[in-house]
């Protein structure tokens, strides 16, 4: 037993370390990107995506937002975290009202999958499901969830519809396990 206490803080840290080196790569390959310094083809592990997301975002969503991490496949991401949507609501500067209080008050395990497609330096995520405490949101509930905590903090945001990628993106391969930024040389 007393061979197991020390070999469990070694793991520990060492999937600390793990972790730390992940956070740095993917923050120097993005870095990269957006001065258009970036190779042609950058790869980003899904290891990277999640260090660079429990990295960052804590910066982006201070409030009701914990233990984000995104998985990868063939054309799709999903994002899964536990969510307070009272308090995304109040950290925006909007006290929430009585049905976000009603309905969505407390810590809410969320998970949502979008196809992802790419095509000459254009990307459009489709919503392809999202549930919240396990049960599927569509129509006018997803839509409320959209408009009142997508859309409120990020008004340009695009969700079934063409954008531009930007910083020489030219394409996006994800794959289980990692994406592959293809870039325009």
């Amino acid at each position: 037993m007393r061979a197991f206490v020390p070999a469990l803080v070694l793991a520990g840290l060492l999937a600390v370390q793990a972790s730390t080196s992940d956070y740095v790569s993917a923050k120097s390959k993005i870095q990269a990107i957006e001065k258009h310094r970036a190779p042609a083809r950058v790869t980003l592990s899904e290891a990277e995506l999640n260090a660079w997301i429990r990295g960052e975002l804590p910066d982006l969503w201070k409030e009701g937002l914990r233990n984000p991490r995104v998985e990868l496949n063939n054309g799709t991401a999903s994002g899964y975290a536990l969510v307070n949507f009272a308090r995304l609501k109040q950290a925006g500067g909007n006290p929430p009202g009585w049905f976000t209080r009603a309905l969505l008050d407390g810590e809410k395990p969320v998970s949502v999958t979008t196809r992802v497609r790419t095509y000459d330096g254009m990307a459009q995520v489709d919503v392809e499901n999202v549930t919240v405490s396990g049960i599927p949101i569509e129509g006018a509930a997803l839509d409320f969830l959209i408009r009142n905590f997508v859309r409120a903090r990020y008004p340009e945001a695009k969700i079934g519809q063409p954008f531009e990628m930007g910083y020489g993106m030219q394409k996006l391969e994800l794959k289980p396990d990692h994406v592959t930024i293809l870039m325009r040389k």
